[in-house]
């Protein structure tokens, strides 16, 4: 699976950001340089965390007992 950054304005996909598993809650950060993603057991309980401006991985936390819902 993947998360799949959309510009609605301009109703084009903007980014595809793989990390392997299941998503289950997204959110951008206030002032929109970073999106998180909480994840499944298929990407390992993780929370990812992306820039914006380079859609690089900030971090992986990892080391949750269950799914990320939130």
């Amino acid at each position: 699976s993947c998360v799949i950054v959309w510009d609605v304005a301009k109703r084009s996909k903007v980014r595809s950001l793989d990390h392997g598993g299941s998503v289950l809650c997204v959110g951008f950060s206030r002032d929109e340089a970073a999106l998180a993603a909480g994840t499944g057991s298929g990407a390992g309980n993780a929370v990812w965390v992306w820039d914006t401006g380079s859609w690089g991985v900030r971090c992986k936390m990892e080391g949750h007992e269950d799914a990320v819902w939130a």
